[in-house]
């Protein structure tokens, strides 16, 4: 009985390039290579795949690691604010409250990222997992349909057609009661409700705390959010607005901008780039405003994506998950 030759020695032909493994292996300048040498061509296949593969692998652990961080901080801040830590002096309090309020921002911004397939790339049951899980955990949301509202804001920013647009004119407050108004449905409020009295009745918790380590730091962070990734970038203003996607973008401190809303304020870039993930938006911020003569080939090649090309794939990836 006859034993199949392994590819790339004598016997089948090699997988890559068809080779067989006796045969020279040609060079980039055609000359024969020893055999058994590996060729420009295929190493340069080789290293750009295994790149590639190290940098989804990367920004899948970097992206649910921080979700996980993000998580586990808020889950501590909010059990030792009502339950473990009675001695709280005001000052204490109030930097508690603003680390939930941030913590808080970065889950939304977790669950966006999900949205958008970029916190696990190429993982659509866990992008979907994880978006429910966390628009669920902050106050209730249905995903699918922050999820839906959200390919719209994509596909037309700033116009009366973008959900989560105000309008010409309109008052912040009045922006923002009319933004909140849009998903804080009666599943929400239910959720709210019996998160709140819950810790009260069954719990024992004192009401003032679950205020201000519940209640407040989540309506705080939904108008975070609101202000510096919806009102501050998409408002209509004697500024025009740079091109089609309707948005601006912050030229903050990074280390500002990561305090403030996670990089959101970055938002321009997020809408050139809505695979891109928010710890990524920053290089991308310092890419655009590089000289096109300071640019490498590869940076010059980076181009806005089609806003209705990724709903579509996005949103596909999701009904599949």
């Amino acid at each position: 009985m006859c034993r199949r030759a392994r590819p790339g020695t004598r016997g089948d032909p090699d997988p890559v390039d068809g080779r067989r493994g006796s045969d020279p292996v040609p060079s980039a300048g055609g000359a024969a290579l020893p055999a058994g040498a590996v060729s420009p061509q295929r190493r340069g296949v080789y290293f750009s795949l295994r790149r590639r593969v190290q940098g989804v692998t990367l920004s899948r652990l970097i992206g649910l690691s921080w979700c996980v961080a993000l998580l586990l901080g808020a889950v501590t801040v909010h059990v030792g604010g009502v339950f473990a830590w009675p001695d709280l002096g005001i000052a204490s309090a109030l930097a508690l409250l603003a680390l939930q309020c941030w913590l808080l921002t970065g889950l939304f911004i977790c669950a966006h990222d999900a949205m958008h397939g970029s916190l696990a790339p190429g993982m659509p049951r866990t992008n979907a997992s994880v978006c429910a899980s966390l628009l669920f955990f902050y106050a209730g949301f249905n995903w699918t349909r922050i999820r839906k509202a959200h390919w719209q804001h994509h596909r037309r920013p700033a116009t009366i057609a973008d959900p989560d647009f105000g309008g010409v004119g309109v008052r912040p407050l009045r922006w923002y009661v009319a933004f909140v108004g849009r998903y804080f449905g009666l599943g929400s409020a239910l959720f709210m409700g019996t998160f709140f009295w819950g810790h009260i009745i069954l719990l024992g918790a004192e009401w003032h705390r679950v205020v201000i380590f519940h209640s407040l730091p989540a309506v705080l962070s939904s108008f975070q959010l609101f202000w510096f990734g919806t009102y501050l970038p998409h408002r209509c203003s004697n500024a025009e607005f740079p091109d089609r996607h309707r948005a601006r973008s912050n030229d903050w401190p990074e280390v500002l901008s990561l305090i403030t809303c996670f990089h959101f304020g970055y938002h321009l870039e997020h809408h050139r780039h809505p695979d891109v993930p928010w710890w990524l938006l920053p290089e991308v911020h310092r890419h655009a405003r590089r000289p096109s003569s300071r640019k490498s080939k590869a940076q010059s090649e980076i181009r806005p994506a089609d806003p209705s090309t990724h709903c579509r794939r996005t949103e596909s990836e999701a009904r599949s998950a």
